[in-house]
């Protein structure tokens, strides 16, 4: 007779997961194609407040975030280190306005020689092959003191400029009321021109008409 057990399970559901498989291997293949040929920058999102509702922040749900993603950690260990990482020529060519140690063509040389002449404390640099390495508070220091030289220059050229176009208003001045006290002398000696003339034309007037009685 026919068996009445259950029925067997064949390799249908092997194949779909086997499918299934392939399918996502063949896109995880796909994605990693896709990242290692472009340069993705991942964002590290941080929630402001926990009702979600704009212009509104909760500084110590904040301060958690920062904390349990070790951003915090991070900056620490960072500061603690020489994050700062400049090219022996940036190094000369941002921060000469400093000091002046000569026009050396090895930049390296140039570079060292300009950390020694600002007293910069050696635990707070190093000299690499390519590249100068200094701590946050030393390059924040640098960065203050140049802006302050470029400011006071900045100040001292607008004052120059402004004197040279007071320099040169004055003088445009001048020659106007030059020309303004020309123009005025030559009004008035027209109007005393024209009452002599009158004048001599009343007098002739005058003597002919005596002439006539006389005559």
């Amino acid at each position: 007779g026919k068996s009445s057990g259950p029925p067997k399970r064949g390799g249908g559901s092997s194949l779909i997961f086997e499918s299934v498989t392939a399918q996502f291997k063949r896109q995880l293949v796909d994605l990693l194609a896709r990242i290692n040929a472009a340069q993705p920058h991942f964002v590290r999102c941080i929630n402001p407040n926990s009702q979600k509702q704009a212009h509104k922040m909760e500084q110590e749900m904040i301060l958690d975030q920062l904390r349990c993603s070790g951003l915090m950690e991070a900056v620490r260990v960072s500061r603690a280190g020489f994050p700062i990482r400049i090219l022996h020529q940036d190094f000369v060519n941002r921060f000469t306005i400093l000091i002046q140690v000569g026009n050396g063509a090895d930049a390296a040389a140039t570079a060292s020689k300009m950390c020694q002449g600002l007293r910069i404390p050696q635990e707070h640099y190093r000299m690499g092959k390519t590249k100068v390495f200094m701590r946050r508070e030393i390059n924040d220091k640098l960065e203050e003191e140049r802006s302050k030289l470029l400011v006071k220059q900045a100040l001292t050229l607008q004052r120059v400029i402004r004197g040279h176009q007071a320099r040169l208003y004055v003088k445009w001045l001048r020659k106007q009321r030059q020309k303004s006290a020309a123009e005025l002398q030559r009004v008035v000696r027209r109007v005393l021109v024209r009452r002599w003339y009158l004048d001599m034309l009343e007098k002739r007037r005058r003597l002919l008409e005596q002439q006539a009685r006389a005559g």
